[in-house]
């Protein structure tokens, strides 16, 4: 995006070759014109706030799984029960599978 605007292609343009809209690309514009290439990375705190917390959940997480150990779906009904919040199983594997890569391996 900065070198096509450096181009001296619109907004506009630039926006349709990215298949973005054009005041996501003047505000990235403003940003790098601020703050250079440092003002482009993603902050923490950005973005949506993921569901499962490691430090809230892990442990009902572990305790569940064990539990269900081969049906992640009953551990899941139980986790959202036991919670209060809903989400797919395809979450419950991607927090597990962090959990894992973290070094948190279950005993």
């Amino acid at each position: 995006m900065i070198l096509l605007k450096s181009e001296s292609k619109s907004s506009k343009e630039v926006a349709t070759l990215l298949m973005t809209n054009e005041v996501s690309i003047n505000k990235w514009m403003s940003r790098y014109k601020e703050q250079g290439i440092e003002g482009l990375k993603t902050k923490s705190g950005q973005g949506r706030k993921p569901i499962l917390n490691k430090e809230v959940d892990e442990e009902k997480v572990k305790a569940a799984v064990k539990k269900e150990r081969q049906r992640l779906k009953l551990a899941k009904a139980e986790l959202e029960l036991d919670t209060g919040k809903e989400f797919s199983l395809k979450t419950l594997k991607r927090f597990l599978k962090k959990l894992t890569a973290d070094g948190n391996a279950f005993d």
